[in-house]
């Protein structure tokens, strides 16, 4: 594993006078980061085993699960994000557009676990279906 342990790849980021990030939109995510030049290699192959083995740990699994919880909660008095909602209620039914775009832990934690689905075993089988190389 290049990054063992949670955190290590933003570590070693700024272990190479650098850092990383993420945002999600409807349809990507994009990750980025810095690092000095002579780093960059090293960086990539820690960067790709994000999909080619990543970690999915319990606890970090939960824990990003309240972060998106978080986040959307947050959401909720922001003008932009008032403006999506709108723009969703008036989609019609079955349209992509008008789903939920953002999550909670209700979604993604109680809801599926009401269905009785474990959340976690399915998260480690997403890379593996849907990440070729």
């Amino acid at each position: 594993e290049k990054s063992p342990e949670e955190s290590n790849f933003d570590q070693f980021c700024s272990s190479c006078a650098g850092y990383s990030n993420a945002w999600t939109s409807l349809d990507r995510t994009l990750y980025h980061f810095i690092v000095a030049h002579d780093r960059l290699y090293d960086t990539l192959d820690r960067f790709a085993a994000f999909f080619s083995c990543p970690l999915f740990s319990e606890s970090g699994t939960d824990r990003e699960m309240h972060a998106v919880d978080s986040e959307n909660n947050k959401n909720f008095q922001d003008d932009d994000h008032r403006e999506q909602q709108l723009l969703r209620s008036m989609c019609l039914p079955g349209h992509p557009r008008a789903r939920f775009s953002a999550g909670s832990y209700r979604t993604l934690h109680d809801l599926p676990r009401a269905a009785g689905v474990d959340v976690r075993p399915e998260l480690l089988r997403f890379p593996r279906r849907h990440y070729h190389a």
